[in-house]
């Protein structure tokens, strides 16, 4: 049967699919929602002492970290390199952006690792216990599940900020607290941190993936929605959702490993990453999500077939066309191509594209021309063209 892979590339290069990093990354989709500046809080004390070594096993209940970075000895930042906190924070969220946008890698190298500790230290020069020193020592962890202190603490101090909110939902996710995870996943959704239209695309997205399978994210904003269908919404509960920028978390790793996912031999999170990944997976029905930038697809696009809103693994050529007949009459919901009002609509078009294609073989000719019509409206609905 003939493989349906000549889609993937006419539409990856000549349709502007809506993918996690169309022009920055770290979310599903164009750009990845701004950090919030956030504003000059009274500085708490917190003990300066030994991070406790989290035990894999019982990640429900993670020990306590400390932030322990030195913040106060005097040889960290010299006097003329002094400058205000808020310059300083202003230049941390700028550089943090840039490396979170990345469209081929979810890991800092050594040497951004390395810039972003330099930019804490002058963050905290002045008051290295305030919020901004806590979070920022967080996230420039990527996770590390060891530094969950500073981001409880910065919690305490700011339960409201939005980003505060998206990491408390990240750690919930990764020490398996479901209670907490469900409530969160709310909260955000309710904020209007993130539209409707992310919920339904999910919907459809986990409801693409195969039984006892796994659905591989890319970042906040498709792992948000995934995990809202399907933690809140119960859409799909046999999926794993594995976010690849949550796989920086070294205690998140040791976890998966435990429920039999093979992981490759190192923790540089990038597109030799998920290409080993799927390959080390390939009998556990590893599907791509359409949201991860086309890059990552590259070397592994022989091995790619689109089912519904997701890309499968297949080691062997597969045709998907009855898959996606399926799923296109009786298994996806839909919603967001009845409002339109996301450009994530514009990933079912390798589904449509892959359905018209079927059905002029099999000379259903209405059927055909009824799904080119379809197509020709979720194009110019979002106001792109077909080339």
């Amino acid at each position: 049967m003939k493989s349906v892979l000549f889609l993937v590339v006419i539409f990856f290069f000549n349709v502007l699919l809506y993918g996690q990093n169309n022009t920055n990354t770290n979310n599903s989709g164009g750009k990845e929602e701004k950090k919030v500046v956030v504003p000059e809080v009274k500085a708490v004390k917190v003990k300066q002492s030994e991070a406790e070594t989290i035990n894999s096993s019982t990640l429900s209940s993670p020990a306590p970290a400390t932030l322990n970075l030195e913040l106060n000895s005097p040889n960290i930042i010299s006097k003329d390199v002094m400058v205000s906190k808020e310059m300083a924070t202003a230049k941390f969220i700028a550089k943090q952006s840039e490396y979170n946008h990345q469209r081929t890698r979810r890991s800092y190298t050594d040497s951004q690792k390395e810039e972003l500790n330099q930019l804490l230290r002058e963050v905290s020069a002045q008051s290295p216990a305030s919020f901004e020193s806590l979070l920022f020592y967080y996230e420039n962890g990527q996770f590390d599940l060891k530094r969950s202190t500073a981001l409880l603490k910065a919690q305490e101090m700011q339960p409201n900020n939005a980003e505060v909110k998206k990491q408390m939902t990240i750690y919930y996710f990764l020490t398996q607290k479901e209670n907490e995870l469900r409530q969160s996943l709310i909260d955000i959704f309710n904020s209007g941190m993130y539209p409707k239209a992310i919920q339904n695309y999910n919907i459809d997205a986990l409801k693409s993936v195969p039984q006892n399978g796994i659905l591989v994210t890319h970042g906040m904003e498709d792992s948000f929605g995934a995990l809202f269908a399907q933690r809140v919404l119960r859409k799909r509960e046999d999926v794993n959702i594995i976010c690849l920028e949550w796989l920086n978390s070294p205690q998140w790793r040791t976890n998966l490993i435990a429920q039999g996912i093979k992981l490759p031999n190192n923790d540089n999170i990038n597109i030799k990453y998920l290409e080993e990944f799927c390959d080390l997976n390939k009998d556990k029905r590893v599907s791509l999500a359409l949201t991860i930038p086309k890059e990552y697809f590259l070397p592994v696009l022989n091995k790619l077939y689109v089912s519904g809103l997701v890309l499968e693994y297949k080691d062997i050529p597969t045709d998907n066309s009855l898959t996606n007949e399926v799923l296109w009459r009786t298994t996806l919901e839909k919603k967001l191509l009845e409002t339109k009002d996301h450009d994530l609509v514009l990933n079912y078009i390798p589904m449509m594209a892959q359905l018209s294609k079927y059905y002029e073989g099999q000379k259903q000719t209405s059927e055909k021309v009824k799904m080119d019509s379809e197509i020709k409206e979720v194009v110019k609905s979002r106001g792109k063209s077909l080339k």
